[in-house]
């Protein structure tokens, strides 16, 4: 009877959906499960840093929520689309052609990675600058820059964290 109790409980977890996969505020804004997933997945690594909602936020504008890993435009790349040039700072390596193509595909296939990275971005834009986080988000996105874009990435942000905060996660 134990066994069964177990192998039910046990289907029962595998099958059930989770509370990540299930928020209605982020499908009510058209995102699929997936992405839903990718939010929930960015939200965790953020938690210890006390970052949670700025990383869930960001993969969301910045991808997709984990849907569009290339930028085409810019030489930035992942969830996240840190930049290439910082993430080979925050690596401490030496910046050359070779790295960068190797460091442009750790930050589109190693989610980790380019959480920890973005986090970095952010803390030292709040660190060297000593700003509020909505500073944070307009240097994260167009560096020192005050243009009316940076200015309208981190009020998108600050508005995606208001939509997300209601998962309750």
């Amino acid at each position: 009877m134990h066994r069964l109790t177990l192998a039910i409980l046990t289907l029962w977890l595998l099958t059930a959906p989770t509370q990540a996969s299930t928020c209605r505020a982020l499908s009510s804004q058209g995102l699929k499960r997936v992405q839903v997933e990718t939010l929930h997945r960015a939200f965790e690594e953020g938690r210890e840093n006390d970052m949670s909602y700025s990383l869930a936020a960001i993969v969301w504008k910045e991808s997709s929520g984990g849907v569009l890993l290339e930028n085409p435009k810019d030489p930035s790349s992942g969830a996240f689309m840190v930049l290439t040039e910082n993430a080979l700072h925050y690596a401490g390596w030496e910046d050359t052609e070779a790295n960068r193509q190797v460091m442009y595909n750790i930050l589109q296939y190693d989610f980790e990675t380019s959480a920890q990275y973005a986090m970095l971005n952010l803390k030292f834009w709040m660190r060297a600058y000593k700003v509020s986080w909505r500073k944070a988000y307009q240097y994260y996105n167009g560096g020192r820059s005050y243009s009316a874009a940076s200015i309208r990435y981190s009020k998108d942000i600050v508005g995606k964290i208001r939509v997300i905060k209601k998962c309750g996660w």
